[in-house]
């Protein structure tokens, strides 16, 4: 008999698509899906007979503040407990990516579900205040599995909630697809399928067009270069997702100032040429706010390019893994250290260290490295 699973997700997210691929749970299980809005991903899920279950939302009331987010909560909660009692019961709930729905209807079905899990994917735990989080506590309680990615993930779940609920935390990452893409050191190649210079240092910033990745007071820093030096260089913005007008009219104006070649990368790409703008690039800088275990900086990490990363944003884990990337504490010390790479470039330990790079990221992020402990999630083939 095949397994049911209810899972709790964003349907509009490529990592329930990856880990749906890569779980082992498509084909073994019977698959309910709740979600609030039609994604591009939908069409792949019902060929592959997950149930995409959309909740249908009344706009009656979305002009006033107070009331819009109260009945979508219970939108939410109506749908899925006439879901549950359609169904019955479900051997998996999986509430993935931490929402107040999501953990409300925790609550709703526990005593339908033999086990019940709650993923945390890292904004939902680092950029929602502790007040807020703290809300979660009853739910959460109810909960056999917390899935925390890194030891960062862990140590603030433990300063919002205590230690109470050690006993149940998981660490397991999402894998990092793109992973069995790229080709490290392909970085010619790369730039003449891409129509980037070969002449030009190119760095890329940023990996979204959110404010939040700090393109512009990156851009402002970059002014302190020599002119000279920005005459070398020449910037890639990927800025596909979550960019609004009025920031990329900030974006371009920023740019114009700095001089520089550059190109903004608006379209959509699929997986083999993200690839070969992870290989195109000779630097990435990496500067917003909060981050829980980047793909993105894996996977230029994996292309063996240099990375620089603020040391607001702790990788404990790449670093006790022996990976390497430069670290800045603010703008200024970036600029140094980016001025000394374009003067003089790496030195031969520094090659060999981003070489020794793409094992490790691969040992520690490949979803060949990591499906079993999915599996193991699900209890798939039990």
């Amino acid at each position: 008999m095949k397994r049911k699973i209810l899972l709790l997700g964003e349907n509009n997210s490529i990592w329930t698509k990856r880990c749906m691929e890569h779980s082992g749970i498509i084909g073994n299980s019977d698959i309910y899906l709740v979600c609030t809005d039609t994604s591009e991903y939908d069409s792949f899920y019902r060929k592959k007979g997950v149930r995409v279950c959309i909740i249908k939302h009344n706009r009656l009331f979305d002009r006033i503040p107070k009331v819009r987010g109260l009945v979508k909560i219970l939108e939410y909660l109506s749908y899925v407990n006439r879901l549950r009692k359609k169904i019955g019961s479900f051997d998996v709930v999986h509430a993935s990516f931490i929402t107040r729905e999501k953990m409300l209807a925790i609550r709703l079905v526990r005593k339908y579900a033999g086990k019940i899990v709650c993923t945390f994917w890292g904004s939902d735990l680092f950029r929602v205040p502790d007040k807020q989080l703290r809300r979660y506590k009853r739910s959460l309680d109810q909960a056999d599995v917390i899935m925390l990615s890194t030891d960062e993930m862990r140590k603030k779940f433990i300063s919002v909630f205590g230690r109470s609920l050690c006993d149940r935390m998981l660490k397991l990452k999402f894998g990092v697809t793109m992973l069995e893409y790229i080709e490290p050191d392909d970085t010619a190649n790369a730039r003449a399928l891409s129509s980037i210079p070969e002449n030009k240092t190119v760095i890329t910033v940023g990996y979204n067009g959110k404010d939040c990745q700090n393109h512009i007071k990156v851009i402002k820093a970059l002014h302190k270069l020599s002119r000279a030096q920005r005459n070398r260089l020449f910037l890639l913005l990927p800025v596909t997702y979550g960019l609004t007008p009025g920031y990329r009219s900030r974006l371009v104006s920023s740019l114009g100032e700095l001089g520089c070649g550059y190109r903004l990368i608006e379209e959509y790409l699929d997986d083999e040429q993200l690839a070969r703008l992870r290989e195109s690039s000779d630097v990435f800088i990496h500067a917003q706010t909060t981050d829980a275990f980047s793909a993105s900086v894996q996977e230029y990490l994996y292309a063996r390019k240099l990375v620089f990363n603020p040391v607001w944003i702790q990788y404990r884990d790449m670093k006790d893994k022996g990976i390497y990337f430069k670290e800045y504490k603010d703008y200024d010390e970036l600029i140094r250290l980016l001025s000394e790479y374009l003067e003089n470039g790496i030195s031969e330990e520094e090659g060999q260290r981003l070489i020794r790079n793409s094992g490790i990221i691969w040992k520690l992020s490949s979803w060949g490295a990591l499906s079993s402990g999915w599996k193991g999630l699900y209890n798939v083939g039990k």
